[in-house]
């Protein structure tokens, strides 16, 4: 995190608190869950919607929305967490900086390893391709069992260009950061340097 005392702006200080830099660490590495487990839950909520159409009144309500988004931001806050023990202000030559601390930085490679990688970019990335391709399935066996008009293929093509518009989107979104990560955690090993 790039907080340092400022060449460009003379006699301002932005160096951060060590709990300034522990904090917005953790709220950082907590809005990529928050917006990658929306995503999830919006795609699962629209395969329900699919599945069960006559029970989604009763399955998708307005409080049942509100506590799922309740337990997205206590999740999201959970795991994202592990910054505010393993970062704090480093020394970046002349300036001070958030960094990992040299002290925490197995616990950190290792929490990072398995909670944004494992959790926050494998997991999202299967799920939402999971459940996009089973609504696909739903609504080409939906229309396999009626007799539809032009309109109501015209309708349901529609429906299935968006939903794959959307899981291609996330895809192509979530890969680059997803391969860079991988590149940047283990550059040492891919490129031999000791």
């Amino acid at each position: 995190m790039a907080w340092t005392e400022s060449p460009r702006l003379p006699g301002v200080n932005l160096t951060p608190t060590d709990f300034l830099c522990r904090m917005v660490a953790s709220i950082r590495y907590s809005g990529r869950f928050w917006s990658t487990f929306t995503t999830v839950i919006i795609t699962i909520e629209r395969w329900i919607t699919i599945k069960f159409p006559f029970k989604v009144s009763r399955i998708s309500t307005p409080l049942k929305a509100k506590i799922t988004i309740l337990f997205i931001i206590l999740i999201s806050s959970g795991l994202g967490s592990y910054p505010f023990a393993t970062m704090g202000l480093i020394n970046y030559g002349p300036f001070k900086g958030c960094g990992v601390l040299k002290k925490y930085i197995n616990a950190y490679d290792t929490l990072n390893n398995i909670i944004m990688e494992g959790l926050n970019h494998i997991t999202s990335i299967t799920l939402v391709t999971i459940f996009t391709f089973l609504i696909i399935y739903e609504l080409a066996k939906m229309r396999k069992f009626r007799n539809e008009t032009s309109q109501g293929k015209t309708t349901d093509d529609r429906l299935i260009n968006i939903l794959l518009s959307v899981a291609v989107s996330f895809l192509l979104l979530r890969i680059p950061y997803l391969c860079a990560y991988e590149i940047s955690t283990r550059r040492d090993s891919i490129w031999k340097v000791k």
